[in-house]
């Protein structure tokens, strides 16, 4: 193909002022915008939708012993790792380890001693609690040794390479931990541990994950995983290619693990002992988005489940990402799931998988996500005997099922409610308390019992004996079941009550009336009271009592959904907002609630919860709350029942609310719900943060694609602002309109990799996933794509422009510098080819077998910025029409080299800080030359002062080609697969390589040559 002519016609190498002046102020307005959107979605961000802090302050004495017997002998790792225990001053005082095992892994940049909070409270609650007072219920509880890794807070987040490295160290560290029990002496009761407990902050959850999957995973060593804010369902950042290939390859062991396909006659499941749990902090977390900790896609309920932190009870409270692991109620909550699933007489030195998980689900979830889950699991077999005198069962005092106060009282008092004798399956006894629910007989508290008229069976299930007789009188006993197990601790809600981890709670009981139709009474024995309190009971039907709201509709977006409770419906409601699933969306609610006439029991206490994963927050006093949630996100996988047009066949996944009122109260209330639209745009980032490197380089490439096609075809290479006003003019209104108006079965076909996970049921009852294709580029497959989009779009656009600025204004100055200091321009003669195949050899050499491609990539950037400089001097000195096009040449490949920074940046940071502690050791991945190689020579090339040469036909087509292909694939693919951005520029680059070689030649412009 015959290369286009090197003149251009004479009117096309200059712009008028009045063109200049028309396309300055386009470029200004959309960088405005920009600047504006931006502006506001940081507003967002950092001051609405915030939940609030409440970790209490903590206190410890921490030692470590390092243990210095693992050394290189036990693994290659160890002359760069480390391996500690925990001791906690005043409890722990053997050096030796003479517990339970557990190691804790600390996540990126973390140091191992982040153990210390967890391992501090689990030494006292075992000696303080279960040794002093032996109130723990499980018995065979033995005191915990922490073992924790120092990876010199390696930046596991960036490098899967690193990842894989302490996975299979921390492997080698549980063979080495194990071998020391072996020769410490044991009770005979007790067995020496063969698998070691595991507690995993951010990254450090995914390298645990890692280990069950290398080859020198020893079997059965690891059978219990907590992770802390670990994000499992998708890597936070998409820049390196090892690390997206480790978590697929991960995921999908865990996933073919436990979900078989159909048609395998033999299945094998190397973790199905393992129990996964995995706390979320919510949105406090602003390092890795709480949507990621979802174990749903991979890990059956039967192993696992993900629980935020709000949703624990006692602990009711977001947590950001380095509290989680020393947040004072987040660590008691976790230190008791240790000691109570620990069992030193097991060589697995815990119990079954089935208790283990009941414990896990009685502790950190909230009880009232599947109510119905107690009868299924529940006998009810009469465990309390109740021994009553001086009256007769006749004569006890009956209640209604309404509230009831009482006051302060030295004796005991017994009130009880008659059970009506129901079997529909919607209808519940609910019973809501300021009081204390105890097993058998306390102070100061209440007991809470369903009995039958008369007594049935002997003693032998008798656990608990209430005698309310005195020893000269009659007496006459029931037997009754003790309710206590299944009552869930709500926090309390008054006046006085701001939050929901206040202190205070309330208790509550529910069960339906069809599974409790054996007993007669529910009895309440109200012990020595030191205050008054009260007793709220309802018969609730939950079909009656459950509303809908549409928030999202037309008619309410703006306005608002509006719903009145009357006092006639009762002290409980349940609402479900329509179609709230995604996480983008933030809505606010209002209770308009006036005080009740009487003295008021409690002021409304509101529940917002969905459940996968399980969140639920807490609102007591509500009044006016900010609702945000973690639901359907952009790319995480989910289960969920799917259809064949890819549209969610159920409606599980809503948003609900739960709301408790004062039944007694005679005012009716009303609750308002709107969307948030400002307090939303703060969702954006967490979950969009690549966005900002990936629709940008979209831009870039398609303006590049304008100004090589003008430079092709008229021979001036224009300016980046000029081309980019041309882009906004007749490009950009284009592809926003296409972004709003394409239907999502369209855009489904430029979709990423199927990220949704349908939920079925073989004939065998065997829960499986299966893959269905449902999310587009941006993760969603909702209307909200027809917004999301273009914002991006718009944001991407005006940040372009606003860097080419910023950039052109600072090399300007440098320039100026250079000048006053009267520093001579460089020349480059004729000789550059050989310097340019030295450097070339180099960065190869470098690349192959030391350093990453990565820091030959941002190299190769300072040395095109010292080339802009010199042609910034170059044009001042003689502004002709060759200069023009080789500066503004220069200034656009600078764009493209900066915009691809944050794809390199992470990789080269891990480098450098690899190389200022370990100078001597070769980096350990990314040592493929060719990754880089064409970059360095193409601005090698370029900076000798040949400009591109002009082309045409199909070679110009080509370029064009590249350009809307790495435009259309950082749109619709960058997100979650950026790594390959700096593949497909890199192609690009050679390309051009390409272009000089068989259309360069030593006459075009050496543009300095003149400028010695």
């Amino acid at each position: 193909m015959a290369r286009a002519d090197a003149a251009a016609p004479a009117n096309t190498s200059s712009i008028s002022p009045t063109e200049q002046c028309h396309h300055s102020r386009l470029n200004v307005y959309i960088a405005g915008i920009a600047v504006g959107l931006l502006s506001a979605i940081a507003y967002s961000f950092l001051y609405l939708q915030l939940d609030t802090k409440g970790c209490k302050p903590i206190y410890m004495a921490p030692s470590y012993t390092l243990i210095k017997n693992f050394d290189t002998k036990h693994s290659q790792f160890s002359s760069k790792y480390s391996l500690y225990l925990y001791r906690e001053q005043g409890y722990d005082f053997s050096p030796e380890p003479d517990g339970i095992p557990v190691l804790f892994i600390p996540g990126n940049a973390g140091s191992y001693k982040q153990a210390r909070s967890i391992a501090a409270e689990a030494a006292h609650a075992y000696y303080d609690v279960i040794r002093e007072k032996g109130v723990y219920p499980n018995k065979n509880a033995k005191n915990l040794d922490f073992f924790t890794a120092d990876f010199n807070e390696d930046l596991t987040a960036f490098h899967g390479r690193t990842l894989l490295d302490q996975a299979e160290y921390l492997n080698d560290a549980i063979a080495f931990i194990l071998s020391m029990y072996s020769s410490n002496p044991t009770k005979d009761t007790e067995s020496l541990p063969k698998s070691v407990i595991i507690i995993g902050h951010s990254m450090g959850g995914i390298v645990a994950r890692t280990m069950l999957t290398l080859p020198n995973y020893l079997p059965d060593s690891i059978n219990t995983i907590l992770t802390l804010s670990t994000p499992h369902a998708v890597p936070p950042e998409t820049f390196d290619w090892d690390m997206v290939t480790i978590y697929d390859q991960i995921n999908n062991y865990w996933r073919d693990s436990f979900f078989c396909k159909r048609e395998l006659s033999k299945c094998e499941n190397n973790l199905d002992s393992v129990a996964l749990i995995s706390i979320a902090g919510g949105k406090l977390d602003q390092v890795v988005p709480s949507d990621y900790a979802s174990v749903s896609s991979f890990l059956p309920s039967t192993n696992g489940f993900t629980v935020f932190t709000s949703s624990i009870p006692k602990v009711w409270t977001g947590v950001d990402h380095l509290a989680i692991v020393w947040c004072d109620q987040c660590r008691k909550a976790i230190a008791r799931a240790l000691l109570e699933i620990v069992d030193v007489r097991q060589t697995s030195q815990t119990i079954g998988l089935h208790d283990r998980m009941a414990v896990f689900t009685r502790l950190f979830m909230t009880g009232l996500e599947q109510p119905s889950l107690k009868s299924s699991l529940n006998t009810f077999a009469s465990d309390t005997l109740v021994t009553f005198s001086d009256f007769s069962i006749k004569s006890l005092e009956k209640w209604k099922p309404v509230s009831q106060s009482f006051n302060s009282s030295r004796q005991p008092r017994i009130q009880l409610i008659d059970i009506p004798k129901r079997y529909g399956q919607e209808e519940y006894i609910t019973v809501l308390t300021d009081r204390n629910v105890f097993s058998g007989k306390h102070q100061d508290g209440i007991n809470i019992l369903l009995c039958s008229k008369e007594f049935v069976g002997g003693t032998e299930q008798i656990l608990h004996s209430i005698s309310l007789a005195t020893s000269d009188s009659a007496h006459s006993n029931i037997s009754c079941f003790d309710t206590a197990s299944d009552i869930v601790i709500l926090p309390a809600s008054t006046s006085a009550v701001r939050h929901a981890y206040d202190g205070d709670t309330f208790s509550y009981l529910k069960y339906r009336l069809a599974d409790i139709v054996k007993f007669d009474y529910l009895v309440f024995i109200l012990s020595d009271t030191s205050h008054e309190g009260f007793i709220s009971t309802e018969i609730v039907d939950s079909t009656a009592q459950s509303y809908e709201m549409a928030p999202l509709s037309i008619d309410n977006i703006f306005r608002g959904s509006r719903l009145q409770l009357t006092p006639s419906d009762g002290g409980f409601a349940e609402i479900r907002l329509t179609d709230a699933t995604s996480s983008i969306l933030s809505y606010k609610l209002s209770v308009v609630h006036l005080k009740c006439d009487h003295y008021e029991l409690f002021t409304p206490l509101l529940r917002q919860f969905i459940e996968d994963p399980y969140e639920s927050k807490y609102f007591p006093n509500a009044q006016d709350v900010e609702l945000n949630f973690h639901g359907s996100a952009p790319f995480v996988p989910i289960a969920e029942r799917i259809d064949q047009n890819c549209e969610r066949s159920d409606r599980s996944r809503d948003l609900r609310l739960q709301i408790w009122l004062d039944p007694n109260c005679s005012h009716h209330t009303d609750i308002v719900i709107k969307m948030d639209l400002l307090g939303s745009l703060g969702n954006l980032v967490m979950r969009y943060r690549t966005a900002l490197a990936t629709f940008p380089l979209a831009v870039v490439a398609i303006v590049l694609s304008i100004q090589f096609n003008r430079y092709n075809q008229e021979g001036i290479f224009i300016s980046f602002d000029f081309a980019f006003d041309m882009f906004s003019k007749k490009i950009l209104p284009v592809l926003i309109i296409a972004l709003v108006v394409l239907p999502a079965n369209f855009v489904k076909l430029f979709s990423s990799t199927p990220q949704s996970l349908a939920l079925e049921k073989d004939e065998a009852s065997k829960i499986k996933l299966t893959p269905v294709d449902c999310y587009v580029g941006l993760g969603l497959n909702e209307p909200l794509n027809s917004v999301i989009g273009p914002l991006f779009l718009i944001i991407a656009a005006g940040f372009c422009i606003t860097l080419y600025y910023v950039l052109t204004g600072l090399l300007m100055i440098i320039a100026k510098l250079l000048d006053l200091l009267s520093l001579k321009q460089g020349s480059l003669n004729s000789g550059s080819r050989l310097r340019i195949f030295g450097m070339v050899s180099i960065i190869f050499g470098s690349v192959l077998t030391y350093m990453p491609f990565q820091t030959a990539y941002v190299v190769g950037f300072l040395l095109h910025l010292g080339t802009c400089v010199r042609t910034i001097r170059a044009r001042a000195l003689s502004d002709t029409k060759e200069t023009t096009s080789y500066s503004n040449g220069s200034l656009s490949i600078m764009m493209l080299l900066a915009i691809l920074l944050p794809v390199n940046i992470p990789i080269f940071i891990v480098w450098v800080r690899g190389f200022l502690f370990q100078w001597n050791v070769p980096f350990s991945s990314h040592h493929n030359p060719l990754s880089v190689i064409p970059i360095i020579m193409f601005v090698e090339l370029f900076g000798s002062g040949e400009m591109v040469p002009r082309v045409s036909g199909s070679w110009s087509f080509g370029s064009s080609v590249i350009f809307y292909y790495l435009a259309v694939y950082a749109c619709f693919y960058g997100m979650m697969n950026a790594y390959w951005l700096h593949y497909i520029t890199n192609f690009f680059y050679c390309w051009l390589i390409v272009v000089y070689m068989r259309f360069g030649k030593k006459k075009s412009g050496k543009v300095f040559e003149k400028q010695g």
